[in-house]
């Protein structure tokens, strides 16, 4: 039986029309293998029998505000496949406006730029963003329109984006791409409350902004205490969970422009800029590489965690 890893797979030799073409008919496993351009056994090899080189590799990284990220990635041969799938899926997948992370072009300043000038702006976090979406959720978007994928070809595909314990691991190349389809009907669901309610939404990865001009903030979306306490609201609570999420609790804020309001680590009380205190560190950083040629020990560590 030829193995999918004895070698190198090659690049995609199809154009990017015949593989939208070959995307939208995709009814087996068959198909799915004529897509990624290797054998049908190999594939099914890979995905059925040959479970111990398909392992991922797990490490955990601390994250800038405490607890640890967990990290999977993914074994080359199954790098490969989903280095193929990605190229596809990034030909299939549009974009909606509101959408900037994982998306080529846009970066954290255009998710913070339609918040600048606002009275008040609201910034959550969705829990266990990654680990939140499974394997049910990944096969479904893929049936589901505009993708319309037949049943036994979206679960090979979910299958080659899932991690074998039925999550969508955070370190394999589909997994951005996989997520924000995901996220889709949730992104949709939130543009029509926040313009039911004159707010303005976006999303990077899981990071949800909503801002507005008006005086308040609408009560049903978040209250905030004299404590700076905030409550996410029922309406915006019950729209995440009927989605699959759930909010990380204490990384609820809500600010006036009478207070610095930041957006994904950038300020946005007047134009989209970054933190005084990451200038002054970010010139000292440039000073000892100029003068001394040696960074001080976490210095460099510090300030990634500042800009964060």
């Amino acid at each position: 039986m030829p193995l999918l890893h004895s070698q190198p797979q090659p690049f995609l030799r199809a154009s990017d029309n015949e593989l939208r073409t070959k995307f939208r008919a995709l009814r087996a496993l068959e198909d799915v293998a004529d897509l990624l351009e290797i054998q049908p056994r190999s594939l099914r090899w890979y995905l059925y029998v040959d479970k111990v080189r398909c392992q991922y590799k797990e490490r955990s990284l601390p994250k800038s505000h405490g607890g640890t990220r967990r990290i999977c990635v993914p074994p080359i041969p199954l790098r490969i496949l989903q280095d193929k799938l990605l190229r596809i899926l990034t030909l299939i997948y549009a974009a909606k406006p509101c959408v900037t992370g994982f998306v080529l072009g846009r970066s954290v300043a255009n998710n913070a730029n339609p918040h600048v000038c606002k009275q008040h702006v609201l910034t959550i976090d969705l829990d266990n963003f990654f680990p939140s979406i499974h394997f049910g959720r990944v096969r479904g978007i893929l049936q589901s329109p505009p993708y319309g994928v037949a049943p036994p070809a979206a679960s090979v595909l979910a299958q080659l984006a899932c991690h074998d314990d039925g999550h969508l691991p955070q370190g394999a190349p589909t997994s951005p791409i996989v997520a924000n389809m995901v996220c889709g009907p949730l992104d949709s669901a939130m543009l029509q409350m926040a313009s039911n309610n004159r707010l303005t939404y976006t999303r990077y990865a899981d990071d949800i902004t909503l801002s507005t001009n008006l005086r308040t903030f609408p009560s049903d979306i978040v209250r905030q205490d004299e404590h700076d306490t905030c409550e996410v609201g029922v309406v915006l609570r019950d729209l995440l969970a009927e989605h699959g999420f759930t909010i990380r609790e204490g990384k609820t804020r809500l600010r006036s422009r009478l207070r610095r309001q930041t957006v994904t680590g950038l300020v946005v009380n007047e134009v989209v800029n970054v933190r005084r205190s990451y200038v002054r560190q970010l010139r000292a950083l440039i000073h000892s590489c100029s003068t001394v040629g040696l960074l001080p020990s976490g210095y460099c560590q510090e300030l990634c965690i500042e800009c964060a």
